[in-house]
């Protein structure tokens, strides 16, 4: 049996710990996630420094000390209003980006404590509210299936461990096997990237989550550069896609007035700069190192879109659009 990462473990025993109203023992949480009561108990420490209230309590007979928690209220309950849990319960769809995560169990048993306690008639009132502000779901990642790989890459990254993937890149007919030692991980669009070290490339490289077809963690330890800061590696990219190695280059695009709001009302990116026209459109002008990712987000706006500079950016787009028009013209 693989030993869980810290936090997963950590995580385990806080989940193990709430369901036991007896509590729970030292040696049983020791039994149950395959490692020595000294863990548990470097676990149980650092848990107590961060302020998690966890009381021990020893039995007389046996000498056993068992495990509960302590909420700061006198009532050992989380202090909702009605209002609160309401508002938890209508906001569940928003939650469901964890699905998947080994956090998902205790989100969906939270939401089912709060389903029970507000009854089902007002369920009828509270659901038909919840419909009132739907989050779309267009291009999320399911990840279900994915669960035990990322539970794997995540003992990686929390205990510096190298870990080999089985991955079937976009381009690639099969899947390879990559060694890689996990830095962090992003969220981008609903789906799960992997930001990390290859060996093979022997240069930091992203992998997508829904791409990774297994994964196991190694017992070999890595060390993460010191200096490495995930802000500022990801300056300059419009989105996942990043070239570190390549200049930053200026991009201006101009919107015209039926998008000029649109545009305007959002960050784009931290380097971003919006100019008003007179005519009513806007310039945006943007710092990056590649032009993937901005190429397709402009092409999103069709004929409302156009760009100034670069030129080779201005010209692919060109090309992009002209090879379109032939689908239609066949």
């Amino acid at each position: 049996m693989e030993k869980p990462s810290q936090i997963t473990r950590q995580w385990a025993m806080l989940y193990r710990i709430s369901r036991s109203p007896h509590g729970v023992s030292i040696d049983d949480l020791s039994k149950e996630l395959h490692v020595s009561s000294r863990t548990i108990q470097r676990d149980l420490s650092s848990m107590k420094s961060a302020g998690v209230g966890i009381d021990e309590e020893q039995e007389p007979s046996s000498g056993k000390k068992y495990l509960s928690f302590v909420f700061p209220s006198d009532d050992k309950a989380v202090p909702l209003t009605y209002d609160e849990a309401v508002a938890l319960y209508i906001g569940r769809q928003f939650l469901e980006p964890m699905m998947g995560s080994f956090l998902w169990e205790a989100v969906n048993s939270g939401l089912e404590k709060i389903r029970s306690a507000l009854g089902t008639r007002a369920l009828f009132f509270y659901d038909r509210l919840a419909s009132k502000a739907l989050q779309t779901r267009v291009g999320w990642s399911n990840y279900n299936s994915k669960s035990q790989y990322l539970d794997e890459i995540i003992k990686g990254l929390e205990d510096s461990l190298c870990v080999n993937i089985q991955y079937k890149s976009q381009d690639s007919p099969k899947p390879e096997i990559y060694a890689i030692d996990p830095y962090h991980i992003l969220m981008h669009k609903g789906s799960i990237y992997i930001i990390g070290f290859s060996h093979k490339a022997k240069a930091i490289r992203h992998w997508k989550l829904d791409r990774v077809e297994a994964a196991i963690s190694l017992n070999t330890a890595f060390q993460k550069p010191a200096d490495f800061d995930i802000g500022k590696y990801m300056e300059g990219s419009f989105g996942v896609i990043h070239f570190p190695t390549e200049k930053l280059q200026k991009v201006k695009i101009q919107f015209d007035e039926s998008v000029a709001r649109y545009v305007s009302e959002h960050i784009w990116s931290n380097s971003q700069k919006l100019t008003k026209q007179p005519d009513g459109s806007v310039v945006l002008e943007l710092q990056l190192n590649n032009t993937v990712e901005v190429k397709n987000w402009i092409l999103s706006f069709g004929p409302h879109a156009k760009v100034l500079k670069p030129t080779t950016l201005k010209d692919e787009i060109v090309a992009d659009l002209q090879a379109a028009l032939k689908q239609y013209e066949q």
